[in-house]
């Protein structure tokens, strides 16, 4: 998946609409320049910090499209299992705030799931 991918993911919370938690407004302005901040780390490549700054935000304001980078900068990481339980749990979210809506990258994100599910079972048989 290319930056593209990631730069788009910044797009979501304003085409997905509503906040999908409780945070407060503090709360929301503080998730979302932590997300910015791990949006320009993730295109330097800077993947490990990207993830912390992603992370960070995700505990503020619970966002489908935190969860993907989240997701994304794991697979960077090469964490498979990681990446794994947050492309999953991109599309749950995403339905629970969104029912009957598809989910944006929905293809690319089951094309990872089915790739990295096949990672994580190679790595138990080891």
């Amino acid at each position: 998946m290319s930056t593209r991918w990631i730069l788009l993911c910044a797009l979501l919370p304003a085409l997905l609409g509503a906040r999908s938690s409780a945070a407060g407004p503090g709360e929301v302005r503080r998730a979302k320049a932590l997300f910015k901040q791990g949006t320009a780390l993730y295109k330097r490549g800077s993947y490990a910090p990207a993830l912390d700054r992603f992370e960070r935000a995700l505990a503020l304001d619970r966002r489908p499209s935190t969860i993907l980078n989240v997701a994304q900068c794991h697979r960077q990481l090469g964490h498979p299992e990681e990446a794994l339980v947050h492309f999953k749990l991109y599309l749950e979210e995403h339905a629970r705030t969104k029912p009957g809506t598809p989910a944006p990258f929905a293809d690319e994100v089951q094309a990872q799931i089915a790739e990295l599910g096949k990672k994580v079972e190679a790595l138990a048989r080891e």
